[in-house]
């Protein structure tokens, strides 16, 4: 099944947004010095 343009277009900004969150943590993790990653 293909996919609305617009449907795939959504699916990858949100995958860029989930992406961009995880760096923002895990920065600010490491910012802390807290090496717990992907928790």
């Amino acid at each position: 099944m293909v996919e609305p343009s617009h449907a795939i277009a959504k699916n990858i900004r949100d995958k860029e947004v989930n992406a961009t969150i995880w760096i923002e943590k895990s920065i600010s993790i490491n910012r802390r010095g807290d090496f717990f990653w992907g928790q």
